[in-house]
């Protein structure tokens, strides 16, 4: 699959002339590619798939990422909440005992 994001003429005999159309295309003669390909108009519908792959994984990756320090920053606080909590509650005890 070929994407030509704008038209041009190219000649298939050097006599003809032919207008490739923007637009996708299934098949396309070699020399028409490698014309399209030099004037900037061709699209590799292969890299663009490969980069929206490793695109989406990297996405992917980094919202792990962000989930797992977001739990550890959760714990974390419980934690800390806890001995907050328990040395709150020992030095009550404390002034009880007094």
């Amino acid at each position: 699959m070929f994407t030509i994001t704008k038209s041009f003429n190219w000649s298939p005999n050097g006599y003809d002339i032919e207008t490739i159309e923007a637009g996708d295309h299934e098949t396309l003669p070699d020399r028409a590619v490698v014309i399209a390909g030099e004037l900037g108009f061709l699209v590799d519908a292969e890299a663009e798939k490969k980069a929206a792959e490793e695109k989406a994984e990297a996405e992917k990756l980094a919202a792990e990422q962000k989930t797992k320090e977001e739990a550890e920053a959760k714990a974390d606080k419980e934690k800390a909440d806890a001995e907050a909590k328990k040395q709150n509650n020992s030095g009550k005890k404390s002034n009880q005992a007094k």
